[in-house]
């Protein structure tokens, strides 16, 4: 059984423009979703050429093109990106959305690092780099919580927003730690986050809104905060990942969004900062959640180790 983005009612028109862009047909039974690793093999859509190299030498992928590109794997009820998918060949292109790999694009070679200074690199490692802001970037452009957008009255830009919560995030995982976490667990990725309590909020809201599973099979709220203790460097990929290819765009999530300089040489870089700023402005304006229930049929019609339940339907971000 099968449907068209085109087709679904109750979307905002730009969702519909999205959806439409390509005409796309949605199946349902295509992926199992697993936490940890996914087993759903890249669809006939994934088209858009494969990143190598330097991932600051091509145009990104805009969230509407990334939810375009993996729509037939997206499924309510389950994980797109596994845990420990963070290099999956199968996520280049999702990861080219929101992402610059330091690996790929500059290792630990300085003659390929950028800006005056190193300015550049020093930039790009602070909004993609580091797994603080990478877990700002979702808590705050995914709405993942109040108490990460902060006060709506606030006259700072969400950028700023962002920045103070990564950095809020930091300092006080310093401070908790006295530091040791910092010294000897690679910053607090791996293993002994003190932050997680605070951080894991973001991954429940996550989980709740698109009825993902749990990683660890714990009650909501302790299975989040496990995840984030034990591996927060792969829950913060996983969980920006996960936004960006259902669609959800908000600010901070797309690559452009935080570090545009990276691709100033690009050849049509104007042009897609124009796209990119739209597509921002109208996830703003009327964000939807990706894919519609429309596109779901009832459970009845699924068969029973892939059915999804009748009462989840699309979800607005708040």
């Amino acid at each position: 059984m099968t449907t068209t983005a085109q087709d679904v009612p109750g979307q905002a028109p730009h969702a519909r423009a999205a959806a439409g862009h390509t005409r796309l047909e949605t199946t349902v039974d295509v992926v199992k979703g697993e936490s940890f690793k996914t087993d759903w093999q890249p669809p006939p859509t994934l088209t858009w050429p494969v990143p190598e190299g330097d991932y600051r030498d091509q145009l990104p992928p805009l969230i509407r093109e990334v939810a375009e590109q993996y729509a037939p794997v997206v499924r309510n009820g389950r994980w797109t990106h596994g845990l420990f998918e963070c290099w999956a060949p199968k996520m280049r292109v999702l990861k080219a959305g929101v992402h610059i790999p330091c690996w790929e694009a500059y290792s630990l070679n300085p003659f390929r690092w950028r800006g005056a200074c190193f300015g550049r690199t020093v930039g790009e490692c602070f909004w993609v780099g580091i797994h603080p802001t990478r877990w700002a970037r979702s808590a705050y452009g995914g709405d993942l919580g109040a108490r990460f957008r902060g006060k709506p009255q606030s006259r700072r830009t969400w950028k700023e927003a962002i920045a103070s919560l990564s950095a809020l995030y930091c300092g006080a995982s310093v401070a908790i730690g006295c530091g040791l976490g910092h010294i000897w667990n690679a910053c607090g990725s791996y293993g002994l986050n003190t932050m997680s309590w605070f951080s894991c909020v973001s991954r429940q809201h996550l989980r709740q809104r698109f009825a993902l599973p749990s990683t660890f099979g714990l009650p909501a709220g302790c299975d989040d905060c496990a995840v984030h203790t034990c591996c927060m460097y792969c829950a913060s990929h996983q969980e920006l990942r996960e936004l960006a290819v259902r669609g959800i765009g908000g600010p901070g999530i797309h690559v452009l969004d935080v570090t545009p300089r990276s691709f100033s040489h690009v050849p049509g870089i104007d042009v897609r900062l124009q796209e990119s700023t739209a597509e921002l402005a109208a996830m703003e304006e009327a964000p939807v959640a990706f894919p519609p229930a429309a596109a779901i049929p009832p459970a009845a019609a699924i068969p029973p180790a892939t059915a999804i339940p009748e009462e989840v339907e699309m979800q607005r971000v708040p």
